[in-house]
């Protein structure tokens, strides 16, 4: 006869679920920092790697859609409408992540896109006339005094 253990967990936390894609995803973002600061050190033409970043991308989306690894967008006029501004300022944005790498150290460049949410609730708030929450303004506290603290502390970013 077995004998029957009654091991009982306790519950885990919702909050922790929240916070478990931030660690990976903060850590994602370093190689592919470090190979592009290494390219831009070499190859100091951040426009033209942009573009050259964006060809390939579009033209591994263009090869999964033909051989239906990925169902093709179904675009029309309206769509595209409100897709393109978004992808003017996302192909900006990626731009000028390019140009500070070639300009200044990883660290700093991580260090300013870690503002991004920061910027968003300002713009939306500017912009579209949207009023942030007090729990997303209560968020962006750890967000802007990490910045600071980072960019206090750290004399040398080049």
């Amino acid at each position: 006869m077995r004998a029957h253990l009654n091991l009982r967990c306790r519950p885990i936390h919702p909050s922790i679920f929240s916070l478990t894609p931030v660690f990976p995803c903060s850590l994602s973002g370093v190689p592919p920092g470090s190979f592009n600061k290494q390219v831009l050190k070499a190859f100091p033409h951040p426009l033209t790697y942009t573009w050259l970043q964006f060809g390939v991308g579009s033209l591994l989306a263009l090869s999964m859609w033909a051989v239906k690894a990925h169902p093709r967008p179904n675009l029309n006029e309206d769509t595209l409408k409100s897709i393109l501004p978004l992808a003017g300022v996302h192909t900006l944005g990626n731009l000028l992540t390019n140009v500070s790498l070639g300009a200044v150290a990883v660290s700093f460049t991580h260090t300013i896109k870690a503002m991004e949410p920061f910027f968003s609730v300002l713009l939306s708030s500017i912009f579209l006339n949207e009023k942030p929450t007090a729990a997303v303004l209560l968020s962006m506290l750890p967000i802007v005094g990490g910045v600071a603290l980072a960019s206090a502390t750290e004399m040398s970013f080049n």
